[in-house]
């Protein structure tokens, strides 16, 4: 997978790269590591679930070499190596892991199983813990972003129904969020969808 402005002037192969690896049968969320490249320098990107934009970006590297010089592997340039190893970090930290056989930097594929619902069964809306609110946002809100209702069933499960005004008390909670920076909302046909807050230059992706 390779987004490109001009002709790369290193090539891609695999590697031993150090990772932490799943094997097909745990998969559950996919995610793609693309190398962009300009005419100096690259970069990797993260794409998630199929989404046209990525969610993480790799830190820059150099990628021209003067044509009199012999063609690079990828996974031999220093730079790219350390920047693909960054970006590996940042997934883990995701909940990600590498899928077995996705050895090589450019098309590395990055898998994270899918959770299991976390019931509450008995706990008030409001008595839930702020780190359960967020993990319940951050795995259904995707590229489009989530609704109270939804985020209520992540939590609650077959139990939602049982809770009165479980999309009125959650969508409460997620709007006390929103003053605190913690998540962001979005009104799309009049409905508000909820995502969690950038977090910064995870979210940037550098412009060339």
């Amino acid at each position: 997978m390779r987004r490109s402005g001009t002709g790369v002037v290193c090539q891609s192969r695999g590697s031993r790269v150090q990772h932490e690896s799943t094997s097909q049968g745990e998969r559950g969320e996919e995610c793609v590591v693309a190398l962009w490249h300009g005419y100096v320098t690259g970069q990797f990107l993260a794409f998630r679930g199929g989404a046209a934009e990525p969610f993480l970006s790799s830190r820059t590297f150099r990628t021209w070499r003067p044509p009199w010089q012999r063609r690079v592997v990828l996974e031999e340039l220093p730079a790219a190596a350390a920047a693909f190893q960054e970006l590996a970090v940042e997934l883990f930290a995701y909940g990600f892991r590498t899928a077995d056989g996705s050895d090589a930097f450019d098309g590395c594929v990055f898998v994270r199983a899918q959770p299991e619902t976390v019931t509450l069964r008995g706990v008030r809306p409001a008595s839930i813990a702020e780190p359960f609110l967020l993990r319940a946002l951050d795995q259904v809100a995707g590229e489009s972003g989530a609704t109270a209702a939804e985020v209520g069933r992540a939590l609650y499960g077959d139990d939602a129904p049982s809770v009165q005004q479980l999309p009125q008390r959650i969508g409460s909670r997620l709007r006390r969020l929103q003053l605190q920076g913690k998540v962001d909302r979005r009104e799309t046909n009049g409905v508000n969808r909820w995502f969690p807050a950038a977090s910064g230059k995870k979210d940037r992706v550098t412009a060339h």
